[in-house]
């Protein structure tokens, strides 16, 4: 569930049924928008429109006559959660995702600043401890038996993503946990035949130059 101190309090434009096409297009363009909010007069929501799909023909009508087909239903109801949000902004390349309850009233938006912040929450980037980030091939991946060999050695899994390349059929997991010597936690990983692909840790040096780490990152991360 989203908390609405999240989605509320937002500096997207919103525009109802009766606002001039221009001036809603004016107004998303100053804070560098490609999409339209619009709702009615009840605080309902309409749609989000793509404003590339907008024709010069209608730019002085009002949003309620634009054609149907132009309201997008992209939306995320509060009792969703947060990657729900995040999948609908990757899919359709949005700015920012409309928060509406059962009765389709708009409670706020969720927009990138915000769920920036709310990431950063969620990996715990800004906690104590280090990171370390493992190439799994797919046959051979399993987080608890992963979990078990940090927690073996006394420390604990703070947060964990997980991305998987399928070209090369691995996974690149990314922990963050609690200790912020990772040496024996890593050493341990490699004695069971974990490659770790890099990691970061306070006053440790890293185990090879660090722009090597991050392109190679690149290139797994964009094949």
């Amino acid at each position: 569930m989203i908390e609405p101190k999240e989605y509320q309090d937002s500096e997207i434009p919103i525009s109802t049924d009766d606002t001039n096409v221009r001036e809603a297009i004016n107004k998303a363009q100053q804070q560098n928008l490609k999409h339209i909010i619009a709702v009615d007069k009840e605080n309902r929501l309409l749609g989000i429109i793509n404003i590339s799909e907008i024709n010069d023909n209608l730019l002085d009508k009002t949003i309620k006559d634009l054609p149907k087909e132009l309201f997008k239903p992209y939306y995320i109801f509060s009792s969703q959660h947060l990657y729900e949000a995040l999948a609908m902004m990757y899919n359709y390349s949005l700015e920012f995702v409309p928060v509406i309850d059962e009765e389709n009233k708009l409670l706020g938006i969720l927009d990138k600043s915000r769920m920036f912040e709310i990431l950063i929450r969620l990996t715990k980037a800004h906690a104590p401890g280090s990171t370390i980030i493992l190439h799994v091939p797919k046959n051979s991946y399993s987080l608890t038996h992963i979990a078990s060999i940090i927690e073996n050695e006394g420390a604990k899994i703070i947060s964990v993503f997980s991305q998987y390349n399928e070209e090369e059929e691995i996974y690149l997991v990314s922990i963050k946990i609690s200790a912020e010597d990772p040496s024996r936690i890593i050493a341990s990983l490699e004695r069971m035949g974990y490659n770790v692909y890099y990691y970061t840790a306070s006053d440790v040096q890293p185990i090879i130059d660090l722009q090597e780490r991050v392109n190679a990152l690149l290139k797994f991360l964009n094949p």
